[in-house]
């Protein structure tokens, strides 16, 4: 094209360099002629006339309007200008060095959506969203085959995910209220196991009936014991190798995560929780622990809060109570506290 328009504007020069007489406004084959006195400026360049030649009377030279804006045309710059034809921005340039420069500007879009596709790469790998700086990993629980994933945060290697075990053969009678179970899904709904885990009373969490099964040293620690002396390890229902966290050790994690008051945040998972008004009640999950707002049940059967709370045993206890860690949507604390040990939470295991 920058050819063409050369020998069309060669051809029209030789044809004015015979007139003598001022021309106001000419089209002939494409060119437009613009008489002594009148400004470049004031012409129109648009959509309405892309491609159309402008030849300036005052300085002789010729101008080509590319939809936007009128560039001169010179036989060298117009070889320039070639360069840069895919661009516009090449075209506004006054010569062919303006036309290349803007070829390279098309250049470093394309870079920019290079990178956007390796992000979205990143997206599909689901586990890479977030940058944990503990060691993630997975072993499997040997009873029932269960895959769980782990975390290491500080010294310590938790479950990244709440246990699922079913704790069964051992009933529940409490007050008026009668399972053959003392674990369940919440609200009896096995697609709650799949999403929060397991919630158990603090007997099914510490194991109680193997405890009261041990030949060196048995132990009543089911309902109605008032105190009873538990192991300085408690395994409960964790799998082999694993063991139920007392309250030092969710002191440790709360502090390895930072501290009390902004512990919550940092231990709850990223979606899945209750907003708070107008904010969210989700964390950060920054360290991979991945709370889920699994919710309770109560004595009476009845469940409860899940979305809002997430409620962890410990291996504590105290006068009659067990220890928990409390998370919730509300707070960004972690709470460790105290509670009957008839109500149903979840629980989350500590490598040994």
């Amino acid at each position: 094209m920058g050819k063409i328009y050369f020998l069309a504007v060669a051809a029209f020069c030789v044809m004015f360099a015979a007139c003598g007489d001022d021309i106001t406004e000419i089209h002939q084959d494409g060119v437009s002629v613009l008489a002594k006195g009148e400004k470049l400026s004031k012409q129109v360049c648009d959509s309405t006339n892309v491609g159309e030649l402008l030849f300036v009377t005052d300085s002789s030279e010729v101008f080509f309007c590319d939809g936007e804006s009128w560039g001169r045309l010179k036989g060298a710059d117009g070889k320039d200008g070639k360069d840069g034809a895919n661009g516009k921005n090449g075209a506004d340039g006054k010569d062919g060095k303006d036309g290349k420069n803007g070829a390279d500007g098309k250049d470093g879009k394309d870079g920019a959506n290079g990178k956007n596709g390796a992000d979205g790469e990143d997206g599909e790998d689901g586990e890479s969203l977030i940058a944990y700086p503990g060691v993630m990993g997975h072993f499997i629980d040997n009873r029932d085959g269960h895959v769980y994933k782990t975390v290491v945060i500080g010294t310590q290697t938790w479950m990244a995910e709440n246990l699922n075990y079913a704790y069964t053969g051992v009933p529940y009678n409490y007050s008026d209220s009668t399972s053959d179970s003392t674990s369940w899904c919440y609200d009896n709904k096995p697609d709650n196991c799949t999403k929060y885990g397991r919630l158990y009373t603090w007997a099914a969490a510490i194991d109680s009936v193997a405890l009261a099964k041990d030949p060196k040293k048995p132990q009543f620690c089911g309902f109605g014991a008032d105190k009873c002396v538990l192991p300085t390890v408690v395994r409960g229902v964790c799998p082999e190798g694993w063991r139920l966290p007392s309250d030092d050790e969710w002191k440790a994690l709360i502090t390895a995560v930072g501290k009390t008051d902004i512990a919550g945040k940092m231990l709850k998972s990223a979606d899945g929780w209750n907003d708070n008004k107008e904010s969210s009640g989700n964390g950060l999950d920054a360290y991979g622990f991945s709370a889920l707002p699994a919710g309770s049940r109560g004595y009476d059967g009845k469940y409860n809060n899940a979305g809002d709370i997430a409620l962890f045993w410990s291996a504590s206890e105290h006068s009659g109570l067990a220890g928990f860690l409390d998370l919730y949507y509300d707070f960004n604390f972690a709470n460790l506290l105290t509670g009957p040990k008839y109500s149903a939470h979840s629980v989350r295991c500590l490598k040994d």
